[in-house]
């Protein structure tokens, strides 16, 4: 996403289990409520977060982003564009480019 200029936040916990399967067949209700999260507590404290985190920047005055790193990494694509333009055309003959 970041390639085409959309702002993403990715909010999750990470790091208790290494035992859980991604997105695999047994990936159903009977499988989350029996082997992930038997109680709930994970998906409700990664519920309340979203929920907060979204009711928190919907409150702002400003969206706490951060575009610089962004405009800097566009600006560099844009040089090796142009870089690469520039190679291209002294690799080639004139005749193509005219």
């Amino acid at each position: 996403m970041d390639h085409a200029g959309i702002s993403a936040l990715s909010i999750g916990y990470d790091g208790e289990d290494d035992g859980d399967v991604y997105h695999s067949i047994y990936d159903d209700f009977y499988w989350y409520t029996r082997f992930v999260d038997t109680d709930f507590s994970y998906g409700r404290a990664l519920a309340q977060t979203g929920g907060t985190t979204v009711m928190r920047l919907a409150d702002a005055d400003v969206i706490p982003y951060e575009y610089n790193a962004e405009a800097e990494t566009i600006e560099r694509y844009v040089k090796d564009l142009e870089k690469l333009l520039k190679d291209s055309r002294t690799k080639l003959p004139s005749a193509i480019w005219s």
